[in-house]
């Protein structure tokens, strides 16, 4: 996350200081269904309008720039602030499975607004 808040700091080829838009993504994968414990996360946002398409390159090379594609969906709101993001993960696949609803289950997406 501090490679994020450096890069929209200004630590790009523009020094562009950037508007952080919500939400803030966490991708949660794994390379065995979750089977063995082992998870990798990448933190990512989108960037506001006036950035799409020509966002300024950053200066860290950990630092990469995705054009995401469109994608379904599911969505399951939390209340409170914050939460194991492991029990939310786990929620929201008991639910769309109880929903018989298709979805990779290599990996999770969780987003806070």
């Amino acid at each position: 996350m501090q490679r994020l808040l450096k890069y929209v700091s200004g630590n790009n080829v523009d020094n562009a200081k950037i508007d952080m838009i919500s939400p803030v993504i966490m991708f949660e994968r794994s390379n065995d269904g979750f089977k063995s414990g082992e998870k990798n996360y990448t933190v990512a946002f989108y960037l506001p309008q006036q950035f799409q398409g020509e966002a300024p390159a950053p200066k860290d090379t950990a630092i990469n720039i995705v054009d995401v594609p469109s994608a379904k969906l599911y969505v399951k709101e939390f209340g409170g602030f914050g939460g194991n993001p492991m029990e939310m993960a786990q929620a929201l696949r008991q639910d769309l499975i109880y929903d018989n609803k298709s979805f990779p289950r290599r990996g999770i997406c969780l987003c806070y607004v």
